[in-house]
């Protein structure tokens, strides 16, 4: 009788798995429940239900139900990792409703799980970036934390780079930028940094180099550094001017304003495909 009736439940089971891959969540759930009402600790049906869970964006389902399968079996991996992409849904989600004590507990969460997602302690950056000066440091510390644990993170380096460099950090900038150009060479924005960064060491032909290879990928730098104050001790110089002058038609009170804005560094992003970085 229980070998029916787990044949029974296997099909049940197989079908409701069928019925999720094709969008058809309600009858996915009725199957589900049906096996649950027999058997209310049937780890298959429960890891079924939590992908519907997942799927409908019901984090506080998923993560009962999830945490209820690790006790069941503390190696269940599938109910480890799932657990972990609810507490990462749900940081997201109190990150955009700007809920910082809510987002660093599931981030956090999320870290315990695993802690060498350089994903993870990116995000939780972020979310410490959004309250601007009050969590400075911590965004810092887990920007760094994420670079140490991918050396090719393109997202953290720029947003470390950034504040080093407009908070005059040049040589703590520098190197960050060397590693945006070594991941990304098409983009121009740290080419760019790094000549304006070159400039003020004193290397007159290092910055004159890094502005031609910013400018030969996009020309729209040549009206920046035109104007960039940043880049004033080379106004005059021939190579300079060839390199600007196409490009720079602006006024002597514009220049004597303008400096390199975070927009400066943003604008290429959506050219090159909506992102600095290569992501997950």
């Amino acid at each position: 009788m229980k070998l029916l009736r787990d044949l029974r439940h296997g099909r049940w089971l197989s079908d409701a798995d069928e019925a999720i891959q094709r969008g058809e969540l309600d009858g996915a759930a009725e199957l589900i429940q049906a096996v649950l009402d027999a058997d209310d600790d049937n780890a298959d049906a429960l890891h079924l239900l939590g992908r519907i869970h997942l799927f409908r964006e019901e984090y506080d389902e998923a993560d009962a139900l999830y945490t209820r399968l690790r006790e069941m079996d503390p190696t269940d991996e599938i109910a480890q990792e799932n657990l972990r992409q609810a507490h990462i849904r749900r940081g997201f989600q109190a990150r955009e409703l700007g809920d910082l004590q809510e987002a660093e507990l599931r981030f956090s969460a999320a870290i315990e799980l695993d802690p060498t997602d350089a994903f993870v302690y990116y995000n939780l950056g972020c979310a410490y970036a959004d309250q601007h000066e009050d969590h400075a440091a911590d965004a810092f510390r887990m920007w760094e934390k994420a670079v140490a644990l991918r050396p090719g993170y393109t997202d953290a380096h720029f947003d470390l780079a950034q504040v080093y460099f407009h908070n005059e950090r040049y040589d703590d900038a520098f190197p960050h930028y060397e590693a945006l150009v070594k991941a990304r060479p098409d983009w121009p924005a740290p080419h760019y940094c790094m000549a304006v960064i070159r400039l003020k060491r004193g290397d007159t032909e290092g910055a004159l180099r890094g502005l031609r290879d910013a400018i030969i990928i996009n020309t729209g730098w040549a009206r920046t550094a035109a104007a960039d104050e940043h880049l004033a001790p080379l106004r005059g110089n021939p190579e300079f001017e060839e390199l600007v002058d196409a490009e720079a038609i602006i006024s002597t009170q514009d220049i004597s304003r303008r400096v390199l804005t975070r927009e400066d560094l943003l604008r290429d992003i959506e050219e090159l495909g909506g992102s600095a970085a290569g992501g997950e």
